[in-house]
This record gives structure tokens, sequence and C-alpha cells, in this order.
């Protein structure tokens, strides 16, 4: 696998990632035009509650959906990142990679949790 490859697959994961992330912001809100009775300000549960609103597509939960993908997509980068070093053997910035990535877990788990 050589450097161009791994460049073009990074820079496919971040514009699918980001378009897929406005295309699913942008049917919120217009879903949010259709009907806005529906939204609540204040925190979203994560659990239950936000799988079942999803599934009834509320705006509110189609939003959040939106901006966690946006929020994931610099996440799945250093993913695909990781894996080009790790299939050109290069040791030095595999390991980078490997610990970016533990940090970026290490937040995302220490968010969800103070929530």
């Amino acid at each position: 696998m050589n450097r161009e490859f791994s460049y073009k697959t990074t820079g496919l994961v971040l514009k699918w990632g980001s378009w897929l992330s406005i295309l699913i912001l942008t049917s919120g809100l217009i879903l949010f035009t259709i009907d806005p009775s529906s939204f609540e300000f204040g925190v979203t549960s994560w659990g239950e509650n936000f799988w079942r609103k999803l599934s009834h597509f509320d705006p509110q939960a189609i939003i959040n959906l939106g901006i966690i993908l946006l929020m994931l997509v610099p996440f799945f980068r250093v993913v695909a990142i990781g894996i080009g070093f790790v299939i050109e053997k290069d040791k030095k910035y595999s390991l980078i990679s490997g610990m970016v990535l533990l940090f970026l877990i290490l937040g995302i788990f220490l968010a969800v949790n103070q929530v």
C-alpha cells in the first residue's frame, strides 16, 4: 500500500463523514421546520429514550445524531490513518496513531460518563 492510497482513504473518510453528518443535520432541521412543537431545550438523554426518539424521526434526535457523527469524523480519520500506517509497517507512526486513538477513546469515555 502506498502513501497516496492512504491519503485518498483519509480524504474520503473526512469528505463522506462530513457530507453524511450535514445530510443528517439538514434532515433534522427540515423535520423541525415541519413540526417545531416536538423540540425541547435541555440535555438529551442517550439511553433508550434517544433511540426511541430516533426511530420515531424526532427532529431533535436526528439533529443530535448529525452532531455526534460530525464529532466522530476526526476519530474515524485517526482510525483510517492508523490502519494505513500498520499496513505500511511504519512502527513509529502506528504507535503515535495508537496513542492518539487511545486519548480520543479516553476523552469520549470521560465525556459520556460526565453527562
